[in-house]
């Protein structure tokens, strides 16, 4: 992972790459923002569609329960746009996070790049998961597919940083699940 400067569409079409989505995730003071799969895969990567303060209209959300976890709608501090999402946890066994499913053509190259500021919290950990559906194969943090459950960690960072990872889509499989997933402790199974 490398911090680089800000992608624009342009430039991203520019260099071949078509935007999927752009993502602002806050996860107790963890920022995320993600842009560029390939075309418009994902709907409303842009997390700015709200059906109320803790839904998100076009995703699905899942937390562990207790008071104050969950994904929230996030007007203060965002990268871009209106909106965020911050996904909160408070105690070890806590999780939050939310997924889409999107198709993706076989063998396609694609580039996933997401924009976070994750501060460091002890016991935190936030993890990216893009797999196939059903579930054959995860994408790895080289971009390459694997039979057994891996994902991407974004480590802490204070500033904002752009994480990108280049990859071809499956050539057995076009239908996938895109899963932001902050947990409070490494083991908390999904």
């Amino acid at each position: 992972m490398q911090a680089i400067a800000p992608v624009t569409t342009a430039q991203l079409l520019t260099a071949g790459q078509q935007p999927l989505m752009k993502f602002e995730i806050y996860a107790n003071g963890n920022w995320l923002d993600v842009s560029a799969l390939e075309v418009e895969r994902i709907v409303d990567g842009e997390l700015e569609d709200w059906a109320g303060a803790q839904d998100l209209t076009y995703w699905t959300e899942f937390d562990s329960g207790g008071i104050g976890v969950g994904v929230f709608r996030e007007t203060t501090t965002v990268h871009s746009g209106v909106y965020s999402a911050r996904l909160h946890t408070t105690a070890g066994g806590d999780y939050a996070g939310f997924e889409q499913e999107f198709t993706l053509t076989p063998e396609n190259s694609c580039t996933l790049s997401l924009w976070y500021l994750r501060a460091a919290a002890a016991g935190s950990v936030f993890r990216v998961y893009i797999t196939d559906f059903p579930i054959n194969v995860y994408l790895n943090s080289l971009g390459t597919w694997q039979a057994g459950a891996t994902y991407i960690i974004l480590p802490a960072s204070a500033v904002w940083l752009l994480y990108q990872l280049s990859f071809t889509a499956h050539p057995s499989y076009s239908n996938y699940r895109i899963r932001f997933y902050k947990s409070h402790t490494f083991g908390v199974a999904i």
